[in-house]
C-alpha cells in the first residue's frame, strides 16, 4: 500500500519489451474525451501458432470494473489452442463471469462494454498481426 519512490521522485516512463509475433489492443471508454480516468478499460495479447489458425497464448485483463484489474483466465484458457474464427470469439462472452462487473455504478452499462470489447480487442489484436477471422 506504500510507493517505493522517495520524496521528490517522479516516475517519468515505463518501459515494456516488445513481444516478437504478438498482437495487442487497448480499449478505454471514458464518461468524457477530457478525462483521463476510464469507466472501463482492458488490454488485450494474442499469439497464432505457425499456421495462423490457432491461438497459442491469449492475454486479457479488464479495469475499471471491480476495486482492482482482472485477468479473463477462464476466457483466456478456452482460447488457448482452439482455432481462431470469429464465431468462435463471439462465443467467449459466454465465459464471462456473471460478476464480472462489481463496480457499484452502472453495472449494466459496464457489463455490455465489456462484452462489446471482449470481442473488439481480440479482433483488434489479432488484426495487427496480419490475422482477419472468418
Amino acid at each position: 500500500g506504500r510507493t517505493p519512490l522517495r520524496r521528490g521522485e517522479v516516475i517519468v516512463s515505463v518501459s515494456c519489451p516488445v513481444l516478437r509475433e504478438y498482437g495487442c489492443a487497448f480499449k478505454k471508454v471514458g464518461m468524457r474525451r477530457s478525462l483521463c480516468i476510464s469507466t472501463v478499460n482492458s488490454a488485450f495479447l494474442v499469439k497464432a501458432d505457425p499456421s495462423g489458425r490457432r491461438f497459442e497464448d491469449v492475454r486479457i485483463a479488464f479495469g475499471g470494473i471491480a476495486p482492482t484489474p482482472a485477468r479473463l483466465k477462464a476466457v483466456e484458457d478456452q482460447l488457448k489452442g482452439g482455432p481462431i474464427s470469429k464465431e468462435r470469439i463471439r462465443k467467449m462472452t459466454d465465459y464471462l463471469p456473471d460478476n464480472i462487473v462489481r463496480s457499484r455504478s452502472r453495472r449494466e452499462y459496464r457489463e455490455t462494454v465489456v462484452r462489446n470489447f471482449l470481442v473488439a480487442g481480440l479482433l483488434e489484436s489479432l488484426a495487427e498481426i496480419n490475422i482477419l477471422p472468418e
